[in-house]
């Protein structure tokens, strides 16, 4: 088969019309393999082997095209769906409050983006910061960023989640929450100074011709398929402010195909400075299965804050992939290395936010296992680090529970806070239910992991309910401190149960 199947490996984080060209890809070899067999050229071994592999392509390419036209979240059985997704929104809401110290890593992961495409990496956390201002926002949604942000609307998405599905007002309450820690507001401004500085740079350089350009920035542009000659057509529109070559003034003033071109290499190459979830991988994770079916719900359910893990990995180790099947190993190995070490150090910082903003001291950065965490963390799976640590994860559920997904773990949660007490009351058992009550609120409670809030919500008035609700209230604090410094080797600076901190 020819190379270009490969090139299905590299579709973007947005692919749109590339999919049509690939479905064309496919046919085109399906002829070539036709006539391999007619002309004896092609063994029928190799030739069902090159089938099997098309067909593979032309299922994924489906499946992602149907998640960017909506069909894939089209409800089989809207009433079982809207259940089932209201409950995944409302544990968003619940769960996401400190997901916005996660997104420091994006610092990491712009700047090594900004090498690879030949951006200068300097200034980037200011930049990130600059994006915020109101006046920076309105430059980059006049320089055609805001498509980004409008794709997320339509398609209800939210970072570290994927699709916000359900009743308006559940999915209202996570997007708020989100909203409200800073979650978006970050993850927009950080995709914002990305592409500002993308336009910023090429318009830095509107003044030299393709090939006398710096290598690394020049191979982006051809890596897009811009030719000199289309790049020679490119700088002659006006820059904005003297400054920014935009896709506004190519569209209007040059070649609109050509702008749409530049728009889509920008915004591509943000999703690996800014990674998240995408089409490719969620339906990684759903294939066609839709909600309103059981499968369809059981993956979602199993799947929700996967998607964005999956999608780093994917992303990123696709273009490692490339990078060393081009035979720029070296390269390869220093860009592998370059984003390990930055998302592990900044993976470490946020983990050590987290502790603080828990009440817990810092943990001991001369532990081994504080650094696989911290690695987990800077990748975005950082709930799976604390299993380095211990059986338990941060929120209290064990490997499977978190494997299962938080749906499938709330409902056990549920089923023993009502029938499992009823059940143990009936058997003459001692029951906890004021204690696993006040724990149910506080694993449930929309906004009430606001990571500036939680503490003191959690202290001054679940730990206080806990008291009037749980007669052996001190004692469950005291095995609370003991096990995080069991596990964790970590103290409290704001114990559980006291109205101040100590």
């Amino acid at each position: 088969m020819s190379k270009d199947i490969g090139a299905m490996e590299v579709l973007g984080p947005n692919p749109g019309g590339t999919i049509e060209w690939m479905k064309q890809v496919l046919a085109k070899e399906a002829q070539e393999i036709a006539a391999g067999l007619k002309q004896g050229t092609l063994g029928k071994a190799d030739a069902s082997s090159a089938l099997d592999a098309a067909a593979s392509y032309s299922r994924r390419l489906d499946t992602v095209w149907g998640s960017i036209r909506g069909e894939l979240e089209t409800p089989v059985n809207s009433k079982w769906a809207n259940i089932l997704a209201t409950g995944r929104s409302l544990i968003t809401s619940s769960v996401l409050g400190a997901a916005a110290i996660s997104s420091i890593s994006d610092t990491g992961t712009s700047a090594i983006a900004r090498r690879f495409a030949g951006i200068s990496a300097r200034g980037t956390a200011l930049d990130i910061v600059k994006a915020f201002v109101p006046a920076e926002r309105r430059l980059a949604v006049q320089s055609g960023l805001i498509l980004d942000a409008a794709a997320h609307t339509f398609h209800a998405q939210a970072r570290y989640v994927g699709t916000l599905a359900g009743p308006q007002w559940a999915s209202f309450i996570a997007d708020r929450v989100l909203t409200v820690s800073g979650l978006t507001p970050w993850t927009q401004g950080a995709k914002h100074a990305f592409g500002l500085a993308f336009q910023t740079e090429l318009g830095n350089h509107v003044g030299v011709a393709l090939k006398d350009m710096e290598p690394v920035l020049q191979r982006t542009l051809r890596r897009w398929g811009f030719t000199d000659a289309q790049w020679d057509k490119m700088r002659q529109a006006p820059l904005h402010e003297g400054q920014m070559l935009r896709p506004a003034e190519i569209a209007s003033q040059v070649d609109e195909k050509l702008a749409e071109k530049y728009l889509e290499m920008v915004q591509t190459e943000t999703g690996y400075a800014v990674p998240d979830s995408s089409h490719r991988s969620k339906t990684i994770l759903v294939d066609q299965n839709r909600p309103g079916t059981l499968i369809g719900e059981i993956i979602r359910s199993g799947a929700q804050f996967k998607s964005f893990g999956v999608s780093m990995v994917f992303m990123h180790g696709m273009r490692l992939h490339n990078m060393i099947a081009g035979g720029e190993i070296a390269a390869g190995v220093a860009y592998t290395g370059s984003l390990l070490i930055m998302t592990t150090l900044l993976g470490a910082a946020a983990k050590q936010m987290k502790s603080v903003t828990s009440g817990k001291e810092m943990q001991d950065p001369r532990d081994a296992a504080f650094w696989g965490a911290a690695i987990l963390q800077g990748g975005g799976l950082g709930i799976y680090g604390d299993f380095l640590f211990s059986n338990i994860n941060r929120y209290g559920g064990g490997f499977k529970s978190t494997l299962s997904g938080p749906l499938v773990e709330r409902a056990n949660d549920f089923w023993n806070l009502t029938a499992g007490n009823v059940i143990q009351l009936a058997s003459g058992e001692k029951t906890n239910f004021g204690r696993e009550l006040v724990k149910f609120a506080r694993g449930n409670i929309p906004g009430g992991n606001i990571w500036y809030l939680r503490l003191a919500f959690e202290r001054t008035v679940l730990d206080q309910l806990q008291y009037l609700a749980d007669p052996e209230a001190n004692a469950a604090f005291k095995r609370q401190q003991q096990f995080w410094k069991r596990e964790y080797g970590q103290e409290f600076w704001w114990k559980p149960g006291d109205l101040t901190p100590g």
